[in-house]
């Protein structure tokens, strides 16, 4: 009894033994082991290994079959172990144009499958996929941000332009040479303006209220010929600049005011024209005036003054504005303008400032 069990355990050492050589030799461990080299003839078929072979003839029965296995893997085993010294082994491979191949094997635990390149046959090129970079949309479709635009026209006037697809019936701050003024964008988030300048070149500055702005250099090569005066102020005061040019009567030809503005055409004819800038509906308006007149064929004489109409809503206050004056494409002189409004007895009267200039007048040189 004690006989047979000891055979049985060699021969389970010896299947043992056997599996553990063709597991290391194929782990890359047992070192100077080269499982296999097929010498591939063009034109001849590829026979398989012996090994192969052995294992596709042996028994049915499983015992035969085991050791059948065990037989063609074995490795280097003592003569005295019982079984025949080790076949070589080989991968079939197709014939190919070339003299030999040399294919190790290797498990896929221990290392990831990689394709092996043929002669004459190029690697494949692997191109990184390109990703998207979502961009924020109008409900209209157009990309969000602030865009401005200017350019100078007639009359020294500048072309402004505000597009913010994102900000509709937005207050757009406009902040140029000292004179600031909001007007609001339309549905679309657009909002066009003729600015007149009062520097050259034009520096002019746009902001919304997300705090985002742009500014924009603007030359004005024809400033020169034109000289301005800008009333500019905050909130609903409900001034007004008036210009008598030549000395004409009140509401005469000659009177330019808010009523009666003209407009840039009207210096073709030695004329001046008044531009009005801002909402005064919107919130916290930023409101301003400005008269133009040509210089060398306009009107010799613009006497300036300030109406101020008095409301229940200004009177009995005090308010603050400012006044600028450019003259000959010079540098814009600023004057801080302050008034108290007459007490609310003299609702419907207006608040004729005269002396706002200090008894300038503008003349055409």
């Amino acid at each position: 009894m004690a006989k047979k069990q000891l055979v049985m355990r060699a021969g389970a050492l010896a299947l043992m033994g056997g599996a553990m050589a063709l597991y290391a030799a194929q782990a890359g461990v047992l070192p100077g082991l080269d499982l296999g080299t097929v010498t591939a003839t063009p034109g001849a078929a590829a026979q398989p290994p012996a090994a192969h072979a052995a294992v596709l003839e042996a028994p049915a029965d499983k015992d035969q079959a085991s050791d059948a296995f065990v037989r063609t893997q074995a490795h280097d085993l003592p003569d005295m172990s019982g079984f025949a010294a080790a076949p070589e082994i080989a991968l079939a491979v197709p014939a190919l144009a070339i003299d030999a191949t040399s294919v190790h094997l290797r498990p896929a635990a221990f290392s990831p499958a990689v394709a092996l390149p043929l002669p004459g046959v190029p690697a494949p090129v692997t191109e990184a996929p390109e990703t998207e970079v979502s961009e924020t949309l109008s409900p209209f479709g157009l990309p969000c941000g602030l865009d401005v635009t200017a350019e100078a026209t007639d009359a020294a006037m500048i072309a402004l332009g505000v597009a913010a697809p994102c900000h509709p019936d937005a207050v757009v701050t406009i902040i140029h040479s000292g004179m600031s003024i909001r007007q609001s964008t339309d549905a679309v988030g657009l909002m066009t303006l003729d600015l007149p300048a009062l520097e050259t070149p034009a520096f002019v500055t746009v902001s919304l209220p997300d705090g985002s702005e742009s500014d924009i250099l603007v030359p004005v090569p024809d400033l020169a010929d034109y000289d301005r005066v800008a009333l500019a102020w905050r909130g609903d005061l409900g001034v007004e600049l008036h210009v008598m040019e030549n000395g004409a009567a009140w509401m005469s030809g000659g009177h330019v005011h808010p009523g009666a503005p003209r407009g840039p055409e009207a210096t073709e004819n030695g004329a001046g024209f008044l531009a009005s800038l801002g909402d005064p509906d919107g919130d916290a308006p930023m409101l301003a005036q400005v008269y133009t007149m040509p210089r060398g064929n306009g009107p010799t004489r613009a006497d300036v003054s300030v109406d101020a109409p008095i409301t229940a809503a200004n009177c009995a206050r005090s308010a603050e504005a400012r006044v600028l004056h450019v003259q000959g494409a010079g540098r814009a002189e600023v004057v801080p303008l302050g008034l108290t409004y007459p007490g609310c007895d003299a609702v419907g009267d207006t608040l004729v400032l005269q002396n706002v200039f200090r008894d300038l007048r503008l003349a055409a040189n």
